[in-house]
Protein backbone atom coordinates (compact mmCIF):
# COMPACT_ATOMS: atom_id res chain seq x y z
CA UNK A 1 0.00 0.00 0.00
CA UNK A 2 2.44 2.67 0.77
CA UNK A 3 4.65 1.73 -1.92
CA UNK A 4 1.65 2.49 -4.47
CA UNK A 5 1.12 6.21 -2.73
CA UNK A 6 4.37 6.56 -2.69
CA UNK A 7 4.58 5.81 -6.74
CA UNK A 8 1.85 7.88 -7.29
CA UNK A 9 3.55 10.68 -5.25
CA UNK A 10 6.27 10.43 -7.35
CA UNK A 11 4.46 10.33 -10.96
CA UNK A 12 3.42 13.52 -9.47
CA UNK A 13 5.91 15.42 -8.74
CA UNK A 14 8.29 14.12 -11.95
CA UNK A 15 5.32 15.53 -14.28
CA UNK A 16 4.96 18.29 -12.34
CA UNK A 17 8.45 18.92 -12.43
CA UNK A 18 8.99 18.02 -16.21
CA UNK A 19 5.99 20.38 -17.18
CA UNK A 20 7.45 23.25 -15.45
CA UNK A 21 10.96 23.03 -16.55
CA UNK A 22 9.67 22.37 -20.13
CA UNK A 23 7.52 25.65 -20.35
CA UNK A 24 10.72 27.35 -19.02
CA UNK A 25 12.47 26.26 -21.20
CA UNK A 26 9.69 27.78 -24.09
CA UNK A 27 8.71 30.84 -22.47
CA UNK A 28 11.17 32.32 -19.81
CA UNK A 29 14.72 31.49 -20.52
CA UNK A 30 17.09 34.01 -18.98
CA UNK A 31 18.61 35.25 -22.33
CA UNK A 32 15.50 35.69 -24.14
CA UNK A 33 15.54 32.93 -26.17
CA UNK A 34 12.81 30.21 -27.00
CA UNK A 35 14.24 26.45 -26.58
CA UNK A 36 12.13 24.39 -27.81
CA UNK A 37 13.84 21.44 -28.80
CA UNK A 38 15.33 21.17 -24.87
CA UNK A 39 11.68 21.63 -23.55
CA UNK A 40 10.70 18.79 -25.57
CA UNK A 41 13.45 16.42 -24.22
CA UNK A 42 12.93 17.52 -20.79
CA UNK A 43 9.61 16.55 -21.50
CA UNK A 44 10.71 13.26 -22.96
CA UNK A 45 12.94 12.34 -19.87
CA UNK A 46 9.87 13.31 -17.26
CA UNK A 47 7.51 10.34 -19.87
CA UNK A 48 10.46 7.80 -19.76
CA UNK A 49 10.15 8.46 -16.15
CA UNK A 50 6.78 8.13 -15.31
CA UNK A 51 7.00 4.97 -17.23
CA UNK A 52 9.34 3.49 -15.24
CA UNK A 53 7.65 4.13 -12.10
CA UNK A 54 4.51 2.70 -13.68
CA UNK A 55 6.38 -0.29 -14.27
CA UNK A 56 6.78 -0.93 -10.37
CA UNK A 57 3.35 -1.50 -10.04
CA UNK A 58 2.07 -4.26 -8.91
CA UNK A 59 -0.91 -6.81 -9.76
CA UNK A 60 -2.99 -5.78 -6.47
CA UNK A 61 -3.32 -2.36 -5.79
CA UNK A 62 -6.44 -0.75 -4.83
CA UNK A 63 -8.57 0.86 -7.73
CA UNK A 64 -8.24 4.60 -6.50
CA UNK A 65 -4.95 4.33 -6.78
CA UNK A 66 -5.29 3.01 -10.28
CA UNK A 67 -8.10 6.37 -11.57
CA UNK A 68 -5.13 8.18 -10.34
CA UNK A 69 -2.51 7.22 -11.51
CA UNK A 70 -4.58 7.18 -14.76
CA UNK A 71 -5.99 10.38 -14.46
CA UNK A 72 -2.44 11.66 -14.25
CA UNK A 73 -0.36 10.33 -17.10
CA UNK A 74 -3.68 10.99 -18.77
CA UNK A 75 -3.23 14.99 -18.28
CA UNK A 76 0.53 14.47 -18.89
CA UNK A 77 -0.02 13.39 -21.96
CA UNK A 78 -2.70 15.80 -23.55
CA UNK A 79 -0.26 18.36 -22.11
CA UNK A 80 2.62 17.04 -24.33
CA UNK A 81 0.22 16.93 -27.26
CA UNK A 82 -1.09 20.59 -26.36
CA UNK A 83 3.48 21.72 -26.28
CA UNK A 84 3.00 19.70 -29.86
CA UNK A 85 0.47 21.82 -30.76
CA UNK A 86 1.97 25.17 -29.47
CA UNK A 87 5.67 24.61 -31.72
CA UNK A 88 4.01 24.32 -34.37
CA UNK A 89 1.03 26.49 -34.75
CA UNK A 90 1.75 29.15 -31.78
CA UNK A 91 5.69 29.40 -31.08
CA UNK A 92 6.65 31.43 -28.61
CA UNK A 93 9.06 32.86 -31.71
CA UNK A 94 6.88 34.42 -34.06
CA UNK A 95 6.98 32.97 -37.75
CA UNK A 96 9.10 30.05 -36.45
CA UNK A 97 7.81 26.54 -36.30
CA UNK A 98 9.56 23.30 -34.61
CA UNK A 99 8.39 20.47 -36.13
CA UNK A 100 11.28 18.10 -34.29
CA UNK A 101 10.67 19.44 -30.98
CA UNK A 102 6.72 19.07 -32.00
CA UNK A 103 7.60 15.24 -33.26
CA UNK A 104 9.48 15.16 -29.62
CA UNK A 105 6.60 15.78 -27.89
CA UNK A 106 4.11 13.79 -29.87
CA UNK A 107 6.26 10.91 -28.87
CA UNK A 108 6.78 11.27 -25.09
CA UNK A 109 2.92 11.76 -25.11
CA UNK A 110 2.65 8.43 -26.94
CA UNK A 111 4.75 6.75 -24.33
CA UNK A 112 2.52 8.44 -21.37
CA UNK A 113 -0.19 6.90 -23.21
CA UNK A 114 1.51 3.48 -23.38
CA UNK A 115 1.88 3.85 -19.72
CA UNK A 116 -1.35 3.29 -18.90
CA UNK A 117 -1.24 -0.02 -20.00
CA UNK A 118 1.35 -0.84 -17.40
CA UNK A 119 -1.39 -0.74 -14.60
CA UNK A 120 -2.26 -3.99 -14.89
CA UNK A 121 -5.23 -4.70 -16.95
CA UNK A 122 -7.31 -1.92 -15.64
CA UNK A 123 -10.26 -2.32 -18.59
CA UNK A 124 -10.26 -6.29 -18.00
CA UNK A 125 -11.54 -5.92 -13.95
CA UNK A 126 -13.49 -3.14 -14.14
CA UNK A 127 -15.28 -5.05 -16.92
CA UNK A 128 -15.27 -8.37 -14.58
CA UNK A 129 -17.02 -6.58 -11.95
CA UNK A 130 -20.02 -5.56 -13.69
Amino acid sequence: MKKEISTTLMVILVSFIGFVFSLMQMYSSPDGNSYPLNASLIYLGTSIFIFTFLLTLKKDILKAMKFINILLVLIFAVFAILLALICLYAAPIEGEIYPLASAVFVVSGMISFSSIFLINKFVIEISNNT
